[in-house]
């Protein structure tokens, strides 16, 4: 297999892994009896909308079970370590790894970085502990966030994904929550650190087309 195909088919291994582990391992549900992966599907469809502002394919795998995995930690009763062992796990079982690499090899694999940058994503992604929403979601898990491009680009997309379904359900959470959370909160940081990271546009925003869309969805709340 060429190294996308071995990508292609290590994302799909771990789609399944996500699902499994949402639906059946913690069974999990998301608003009215649907199963979970409903939630992560959603979030990964609109996060691939915009996948044309990431570059390189390594990248494109990372985001893509970021969008997936974002709340395995979270919702998932997983840890880091579990995510990164994963990983591992998927991609030795594929053959991009070799399970007994020599130290040369180490060295010079450009691949051995991928399951931390997964996990932290996931990581970045993951509410804080707290006894209501606001502690959950202070102002510097944001900064914190903002600090990782490819965290950045999967929490947009599930803030999309939430704000799109509760205008679809006529929930009232979009129409309050999400949208107080996003005006006083989220778009000022999100916005400014997207600024500053690695790859500037000269828009001002690397994700300045997500930001928009978000933007727009709101008007219609």
């Amino acid at each position: 297999m060429t190294i996308q195909e071995i990508l292609d088919k290590s994302f799909e291994d771990f789609k399944a892994f996500c699902d499994e582990r949402h639906n059946i391992y913690v069974n999990q549900f998301y608003d009215k009896g649907l199963t979970y992966s409903f939630h992560t599907d959603v979030v990964l469809l609109q996060g691939l909308k915009f996948l044309h502002l990431i570059t390189g394919d390594v990248d494109k795998f990372i985001v893509k079970c970021g969008l997936k995995g974002h709340d395995l930690i979270e919702d998932g009763r997983m840890s880091y370590n579990d995510i990164k062992n994963i990983i591992v796990g998927i991609l030795i079982k594929n053959g991009l790894y070799n399970e007994k690499l020599s130290l040369d090899e180490i060295a010079n694999n450009p691949f051995l970085d991928i399951p931390k940058k997964v996990a932290e994503v996931v990581f970045l992604t993951t509410d804080e502990k707290g006894r209501d929403r606001d502690e959950r979601k202070p102002i510097s898990l944001y900064n914190e966030l903002v600090e990782d491009k490819l965290a950045v680009f999967v929490k947009i997309s599930d803030i999309i994904g939430n704000v799109k379904f509760g205008l679809l359900t006529n929930n009232p959470k979009a129409k309050t929550v999400y949208k107080k959370e996003w005006q006083e909160k989220q778009k000022a940081i999100i916005h400014k650190g997207t600024q500053k990271l690695i790859f500037p546009s000269d828009n001002g925003s690397i994700y300045q087309e997500m930001l928009d869309y978000l933007d727009a969805i709101f008007e219609l709340v």
